[in-house]
């Protein structure tokens, strides 16, 4: 009697081990066991150079090596002899791939085989430019042009193993900014490649986020009207400015800052600037045009302040003015968002709410004199500060895990209570690393989570505050799930035996091995195969026999055993 055994190798050097999927009285039924080898430097049979691979034939049955030999198909071609357990140098030289196969027998016939892929890599990787960098290298390109970053990188013999730039392939890539990209492939056996794509960016286009304005306004006779800083995309090194009267120049009106005179009254007043720095276009940008007023009411005292912080939650006020001239008949308040009042918000404090979060709160106040010939004073505070950050939502409470860490078993989050009122979502993690999908409230553990410590981030989100997310501690290690085995036994002719062992378990399926022992001694070993595995036993001895059974258990799952009793005839 005689088995054949067939193994591909996948790793540099891997001892081939069959075991036989029945066992008996003791005969040597254990095929040759052959083992391919490869020196460092080879990496998944690969090498940049000619080598040679290692092969020994050993018998551990007991009865010998009768014969071996091996054969290459391929870049390298040949074939020879193995003197029994002898180890043979066989070289791999041809540049490509090479088939290295290997047979052997035992004296008792048994025979083992094993291919193994191996091969030299001479030739460094490829990169290959696709259509739109293809039309993209060497040329000039309009600012803001993004082009997709399409590169591929290959090796027919030892693979690419790396293909990488600052930009993935297949993604957007800017043009502005750095004018080139350098992109490099790297195979198996560590030859590299590069190839750079480089391009030129026409000048560069101005961006002015708002429009340009004044620190105060009305404008107004004998107030200094001051240029509030152009926020310009990206940063100038410098600003030019030109004020303007209906139009027209006002000569030597170059800086920030102009004093309206008596002529500019009734008058429309603008301004012009022009940012400047290397690489961007000339570009003038001009404002809005003011109605110059006549005198208004004046302030004598501190302006008023505004205090509080700028949070939702948090409350905004503003203090009084005092003394005017000619003195006041009336003092109105008025809250604006963005510039827009917000409805009834007319006092002297702000409770600052959701709808202000990322815009910038502010107040006007107005005041009114019964004097004839002067206009209303007008003065705007916190319209030119940061804007409403969210607010913080408060945590009453600590996350946690309700239930029983075993495979198996359902686990519970138990959560804080969050104000104001928040939506609540869930991530269940293994050891500190999410669990993909483990979205809810509970979760089901299973036998990835065997011997792991399990735990769970909660994040709080409610409309105008800032999310807020709390981790629990983590479960003890997570315990194996129980098992119980099932065996049945049925008597064949020829004194043979088939036993039919079944392993199930609570939330898993058992794996791992299973050994059948008679008396003292393991007849059999095998592994379940979605918990159930079956043995052939040949040449067992006559009458009643009593078999024991025992399953090892696995990482997820705890050992059990069993027995079954067969009349053997």
């Amino acid at each position: 009697m005689s088995r054949r055994l067939g193994v591909v190798l996948t790793s540099a050097a891997l001892l081939l081990a069959p075991v036989p999927a029945f066992a008996d009285s003791g005969d040597d039924f254990e095929p040759p066991q052959i083992a391919v080898s490869t020196p460092p430097g080879v990496v998944n049979g690969w090498s940049a150079a000619p080598f040679s691979a290692t092969v020994r034939v050993t018998d551990t049955g007991g009865s010998g090596v009768m014969s071996a030999e091996w054969w290459l198909a391929g870049a390298t071609e040949g074939s020879g002899i193995i003197n029994g357990t002898t180890a043979t140098d066989i070289a791999i030289t041809g540049s490509g791939r090479t088939t290295l196969s290997v047979a052997a027998s035992d004296r008792e016939g048994n025979e083992s085989s094993a291919d193994r892929e191996l091969g030299v890599d001479t030739v460094a990787p490829s990169i290959v430019l696709g259509p739109e960098l293809t039309n993209l290298d060497d040329s000039n390109v309009a600012p803001g042009t993004t082009v997709t970053a399409d590169y591929t990188c290959s090796d027919a013999d030892s693979g690419v193993v790396a293909c990488d730039a600052r930009v993935a392939a297949g993604s957007p890539l800017s043009t502005d900014g750095a004018h080139e990209l350098v992109i490099t492939a790297r195979d198996g056996v560590g030859r590299t490649s590069q190839r750079t794509v480089s391009w030129n960016v026409d000048a560069l286009p101005w961006t002015l986020h708002g429009v340009l304005r004044l620190n105060a306004i009305p404008v107004r006779v004998d107030v200094p009207a001051t240029i509030f800083p152009a926020d310009f995309s990206p940063l100038p090194d410098s600003v030019s400015y030109q004020w303007y009267r209906d139009d027209a120049q006002i000569p030597g009106a170059t800086g920030t800052t102009y004093l309206p005179v008596a002529a500019d009254a009734g008058h429309q007043l603008s301004f012009t600037a022009r940012p400047h720095k290397n690489g961007y276009a000339e570009t003038t940008f001009t404002s809005m045009k003011w109605n110059v007023a006549a005198p208004v009411m004046v302030h004598q005292g501190q302006d008023p302040q505004l205090t509080g912080i700028r949070r939702v939650g948090q409350t905004l006020t503003v203090s009084a003015p005092t003394t005017f001239t000619p003195a006041a008949s009336g003092v109105s308040y008025q809250w604006l968002r963005n510039g827009v009042p917000i409805d009834g918000a007319t006092g002297t404090s702000h409770l600052l709410t959701p709808a202000d979060v990322n815009r910038v709160v502010g107040v006007r106040i107005t005041a009114t004199t019964a004097s004839a010939g002067y206009q209303p004073w007008v003065f705007e505070t916190g319209t030119l500060a940061a804007p409403v950050s969210p607010g913080e939502l408060a945590l009453l409470g600590t996350t946690g895990i309700h239930g029983t860490a075993q495979v198996g078993r359902t686990l519970v989050a138990v959560v804080p209570v969050f104000s104001p009122i928040a939506t609540v979502g869930y991530q269940w993690l293994r050891n500190g690393t999410e669990i993909p999908g483990a979205v809810r409230s509970t979760y089901l553990v299973g036998a990835a989570d065997a011997a792991a410590r399990l735990s769970v981030r909660v994040r709080a989100t409610a409309s105008g505050y800032l999310p807020a997310s709390q981790t629990s501690d983590p479960t003890a290690a997570v315990a194996r799930t129980t098992s119980i085995a099932k065996a049945t036994g049925k008597a064949m002719s020829g004194r043979r035996v088939s036993v039919t062992v079944q392993v199930k378990a609570v939330g898993a399926t058992a794996t791992g091995p299973v050994t059948l022992t008679r008396g003292t001694r393991v007849v059999a070993r095998g592994q379940l195969r979605n918990g159930k595995v079956v043995f052939t036993l040949r040449q067992q001895p006559r009458g009643k026999q009593v078999y024991k059974v025992r399953y090892l258990g696995s990482s997820a799952v705890a050992a059990s055993g069993t027995k079954v009793t067969v009349r053997v005839r």
